[in-house]
C-alpha cells in the first residue's frame, strides 16, 4: 500500500494547497495516499495517522484530513524532518490504494476515514472506507475498486518493476458530521 495519484485538480502546481509538518506519534506508519491529521497535546503541529475519532466519527466533528504525498520512511521526509499533505477540502479527484477492501465504497458513496484495522487486522489507520451517516465525509467515490498497473508497486518475478494494484477514485470534500 502506498499509491496516490491526483487525476484532476490543482496538483502539482502553484495553485495547490499543501502543508508540511514533522511526524508525530505513530507517524512512521504513514504511507503515500493514507490519511493524516494535525495532532494535539504532545503532537501539536505534527502529522499523525488519521483515525475515525480524529477525522470525525459519527456525531463528532473531525479535524481536516490530509492525504500524504510521501511515505514516512522516505529519505526526503527524514532529511527535511517533515511530511507533506494535501487537504481533503481542496477540489481534486484522487486515486489511492489506501482503502479497506472489505468496506470499499461503491460509485457515488460518500467516503470517510476508517476506524482502524480491518476485520482481518491487515490495514492499520489512515485508510478509507464507505461513509457511515453522522461521520465526517472527506470524498465521494467516482470509481469503485478497480485494478491498474503501478510502476512503484512490488515487482513481479520476471518483470523489471511494478505490479497490478487495486485502487479507488474519489472527489475530495469536507462535510463534518454528514447525516444521510
Amino acid at each position: 500500500m502506498s499509491h496516490f495519484n491526483v487525476l484532476k485538480g490543482a496538483y502539482p502546481s502553484l495553485k495547490q494547497l499543501d502543508k508540511t509538518l514533522p511526524l508525530g506519534t505513530g507517524g512512521t506508519g504513514i504511507v503515500r495516499g493514507s490519511c493524516m491529521v494535525i495532532g494535539a497535546n504532545g503532537d501539536a503541529n505534527k502529522f499523525i495517522p488519521a483515525v475515525d475519532a480524529s477525522a470525525g466519527s459519527a456525531g463528532v466533528p473531525g479535524a481536516v484530513v490530509y492525504f500524504s504525498l510521501q511515505n514516512a520512511i522516505d529519505p526526503d521526509v527524514q532529511m527535511a524532518n517533515g511530511i507533506t499533505g494535501l487537504p481533503c477540502f481542496m477540489p481534486m479527484e484522487i486515486e489511492t490504494d489506501a482503502y479497506d477492501p472489505d468496506t470499499a465504497p461503491a460509485l457515488g458513496d460518500f467516503v470517510m476515514v476508517q476506524a482502524g484495522d480491518d476485520a482481518n487486522g491487515q490495514l492499520g489507520f489512515g485508510v478509507l472506507t464507505k461513509h457511515v451517516s453522522g461521520a465526517t465525509a472527506i470524498g465521494v467515490c467516482t470509481k469503485a475498486a478497480y485494478t491498474r498497473w503501478s510502476n512503484n508497486a512490488v515487482a513481479v518475478p520476471g518483470l523489471k518493476t511494478g505490479n497490478k494494484i487495486s485502487v479507488i477514485s474519489m472527489w475530495t470534500m469536507y462535510a463534518s458530521s454528514l447525516v444521510i
